[in-house]
């Protein structure tokens, strides 16, 4: 009993030292193996964040360069006529402005030219009717004086026979009267008509200066307001082409600018694909070394178990050679 009670625990304590035997050389290459995943599932995690890092930024890269340049091109085939054909409609609507006021203007001149001849007009028939109305009564007048010129004509040849000389001095003193009566009232109309001339022609003279005035007034207004309206549109026009040089301009630096954004953000992106890449390589490369070291331990770790193995055979086989030549002694 004692016998069997022995060797049942010889070979549990047999098979307790061939568990550790076979399980410590194992456990640094288990370590090692558990360790060498861990890095590999950090190394890729790496990989990947730097892929979506990569693949986010060169997105965001060409979705900003996309919408500068539709930008771009929407301020070009848009905003730029748009801008340009409001410029052009201001200038035309200045220039019939312009215009309009010059016709208005002018308008208002003929006016004031038709209203002065018409009241020189009147003026003038006014004076020829006063003219008229003093020769007729200077008319009427020496009509009423010729019944006494025929008076005095009868009474002198009535008298003639009676005094020769008296009535001669009588005839002579009717006569120079009624002669200094009729060159009085000649000159009286002739003074008359005279005036009214002389103030028709100062009143014609005045209203011809005015007009004239008026009418060279009119014109260097208009001569005026044409240069003004022409500068307008001299300035106006320099400024929408100057404006759509400046806007060519910007657009162009703004358009090479982009392209030149786009080329860095491609050189950059090159870059970091060969700099990713040139990590994936060297981390491939390191993961080979890994690969070929962890071989290099697993054949050493396999010959170790082989040589373990044996010894642990023979071992064995000693160890049941000695089981059985002492039972074999013991049963003599």
């Amino acid at each position: 009993m004692s016998t069997a009670t022995e060797i049942h625990n010889k070979e549990k304590t047999l098979a307790e030292l061939m568990v550790k035997i076979l399980k410590e050389p194992l456990k640094p290459l288990e370590a090692s193996i558990k360790a060498l995943n861990a890095d590999l599932v950090n190394t890729l995690g790496s990989i990947t964040e730097i892929n979506d890092t990569l693949g986010a930024s060169a997105d965001d890269a060409e979705k900003a360069t996309k919408s500068l340049l539709q930008a771009l091109r929407k301020i070009r085939e848009e905003d730029v006529p748009s801008l340009l054909t409001k410029l052009q409609k201001h200038i035309t609507d200045q220039s019939a402005s312009d215009a309009r006021a010059v016709e208005a203007l002018f308008e208002q001149s003929t006016a004031i030219h038709t209203s002065s001849v018409s009241s020189t007009e009147a003026v003038l028939l006014e004076a020829l009717a006063g003219a008229t109305r003093q020769q007729g009564e200077l008319a009427r007048s020496i009509e009423a004086l010729r019944p006494h010129i025929e008076s005095s004509a009868a009474d002198v040849s009535r008298q003639l026979s009676s005094s020769h000389s008296s009535s001669v001095t009588d005839v002579k003193a009717a006569v120079v009267g009624v002669g200094v009566r009729i060159a009085e009232q000649q000159q009286a109309s002739q003074e008359t008509l005279l005036a009214g001339l002389e103030a028709l022609g100062r009143e014609d003279q005045a209203a011809k200066v005015e007009q004239a005035e008026v009418v060279e007034k009119v014109l260097k207004e208009i001569v005026l307001n044409r240069e003004f309206s022409k500068r307008i549109n001299s300035a106006l026009a320099a400024q929408v082409s100057t404006l759509g040089t400046d806007v060519a301009g910007v657009l162009t630096q703004l358009s090479t600018r982009v392209e030149a954004v786009a080329v860095e953000n491609q050189r950059i992106v090159q870059q970091l694909s060969a700099a990713v890449t040139g990590e994936q390589t060297a981390l491939v490369a390191l993961l080979t070394e890994q690969n070929a070291g962890l071989a290099a331990q697993l054949s050493s770790s396999q010959r170790h178990v082989k040589r373990l193995t044996v010894i642990t055979g023979m071992f064995f086989g000693s160890m049941l050679l000695y089981v059985g030549y002492d039972i074999w002694r013991n049963s003599l």
